[in-house]
């Protein structure tokens, strides 16, 4: 079993697969200034496909002011409804940030 470790903590993003017990490659990217954003995912997509990380499962540290979490209630999925516009609407109005 693979597994993809991503630590978002700090001054930089790090990156670990893991497969069973053994370390199979590493890498890290500098962190972008202020909270993390959309940016960010995308260069930790592109740092992940140019170091040869392969499908895996996801493990993500994250220290607790950057996290948001709340039990939102959604349609389901088979709808139709945009799902992904509705929590990025709700969640900002619940925490005051720019959809």
């Amino acid at each position: 079993m693979k597994t993809i470790g991503i630590d978002l903590g700090g001054r930089c993003i790090r990156m670990a697969e893991v497969t069973g017990s053994r370390l199979t490659r590493t890498a890290s990217i500098p962190r972008s200034e202020g909270d993390f954003g959309p940016e960010d995912g995308w260069r930790v997509h592109e740092a992940l496909y140019r170091h040869g990380f392969s499908d895996a499962d996801l493990v993500v540290g994250a220290p607790s002011e950057v996290v948001r979490f709340e039990v939102l209630p959604l349609p389901p999925a088979e709808s139709g409804a945009p799902i992904d516009q509705i929590v990025r609407l709700e969640m900002a109005r619940m925490h005051r940030l720019d959809p």
